[in-house]
């Protein structure tokens, strides 16, 4: 990998080893790490030391993503301390116009409505002319069940903790992430696109998903972590004998800044 950064100290073992499998999920979906619209225009560039910044739980981009290497990864940011402390003001980031490329990691649920504009606005500085932006999340509005196996109860514990997670999400101001490309569009990107993954539902995604979502509950201040613990057993019950699946719309978006 170009990127030395070490994984977030803070992250159990349990939580890294969920983020590494959930990033799986998501790259079998995408089909590939780089959007091929950045991949072609950044392997067209005769120049070294192409710079890129990442913001992820996990650090995911390698060198052997891009098709023409080669691309530094000079900056990593984890996305909690991007929106808590606004890490993008920090000295090494303080030149405006200075990477070629920025790619953003399941942010979205971290990013309040009163935080959004000025750390959007300041990604979109950071960009050089002609730099790209891929942003890449679930669209939360989006999380539903897809199914339960014929004879078995109703979801019960799993539609409330859906509820919940949602009513949270509107309670602290997080839309759907149509305002990603909405975004582009106020900050005068061209070449925009965004399109909708489909993600198969499994047993082992849906139980991804559930820990990440209880996670974060717990995390808000929503749930107590023996509520939590009590949650997470009841659902698991329910996914094993009930083969409850859920579905959630992974989402890539892309844009260029002006030349």
């Amino acid at each position: 990998m170009i990127n030395e950064t070490r994984i977030p100290t803070d992250l159990s073992l349990r939580e890294q080893t969920r983020q590494e499998a959930q990033h799986a999920y998501i790259k079998k979906a995408l089909g590939f790490t780089i959007h091929p619209d950045i991949d072609t225009s950044l392997s067209a560039i005769n120049e070294s030391g192409l710079r890129a910044l990442e913001i992820s739980i996990i650090p995911q981009f390698e060198t052997s993503d891009l098709t023409n290497p080669p691309i530094h990864l000079s900056e990593h940011i984890h996305p909690r301390e991007l929106a808590k402390d606004n890490d993008l003001n920090k000295p090494s980031l303080l030149e405006i116009g200075q990477f070629d490329f920025i790619t953003l990691n399941l942010l979205h649920t971290t990013l309040r409505s009163d935080k959004w504009d000025s750390i959007t606005t300041r990604l979109i500085q950071l960009l050089k002319p002609g730099g790209w932006i891929q942003w890449v999340d679930w669209d939360p509005s989006t999380l539903r069940i897809a199914g339960v196996r014929p004879g078995t109860p109703d979801a019960t514990a799993l539609r409330a903790l859906l509820r919940r997670y949602t009513d949270t999400l509107s309670g602290r101001q997080i839309g759907s992430t149509y305002r990603i490309e909405a975004t582009f569009k106020q900050q005068g990107l061209v070449e925009i696109d965004s399109d909708m993954y489909p993600i198969a539902p499994e047993v082992e995604f849906t139980k991804n998903v559930v820990e990440g979502v209880v996670m974060e509950l717990e995390e808000w201040g929503v749930l107590g972590r023996e509520e939590a613990k009590k949650l997470k057993a009841e659902v698991g019950e329910e996914v094993e004998k009930g083969g409850v699946l859920i579905w959630w719309d992974l989402w890539c978006h892309i844009g260029r800044k002006p030349s």
